[in-house]
């Protein structure tokens, strides 16, 4: 049973209405850890992990503050789970204070019981595959022009 709309239109605006062939067939939904629990994690974290991140204390602030306000309303909308429920799409509510190894562990279970993942990095690999073609290409011709030079050579 699928809902028609996301929201309440407006006054005189048309309704958004929700595109199925986008949505999941399950997810995954980490709950479980306060602000303070949550800053903690990633300050325990080494650089290593953080470098190409774009982790800084004043934006997990600001995405703490946009995830409260968007998913703790005091006007009874929907969460993010009753959505998904509501939508048809099999969720699995993770405790993030378990440790790593533990969620690893539970969503392998559940993708292994659900199948296959589907519109996970497709786009990350259509750009690795692009770029190996570019790559293979300049190799060639490096190796093209090696030969030339070598010909060459052979001729002096």
């Amino acid at each position: 049973m699928f809902i028609d709309t996301i929201e309440e239109p407006q006054e005189g605006q048309e309704p958004i209405t929700l595109n199925k062939e986008i949505l999941p067939n399950n997810v995954i939904i980490l709950e479980g850890g306060s602000d303070k629990f949550l800053k903690n994690r990633i300050k325990e974290m080494s650089e290593e992990k953080l470098n190409g991140t774009h982790y800084n204390e004043e934006s997990m602030n600001r995405r703490l503050l946009s995830y409260h306000t968007k998913n703790e309303s005091e006007k009874g909308d929907l969460s993010l789970n009753d959505f998904f429920e509501q939508n048809g799409v099999e969720s699995s509510i993770l405790n993030c204070t378990n440790s790593e190894g533990e969620l690893i562990n539970k969503m392998k279970i559940f993708f292994e019981r659900n199948g296959k993942l589907n519109n996970y990095m497709t786009q990350d690999f259509k750009d690795i595959e692009i770029e190996s073609k570019m790559l293979q290409g300049d190799i060639d011709k490096i190796n093209e022009r090696n030969i030339e030079i070598a010909k060459a050579y052979i001729i002096l």
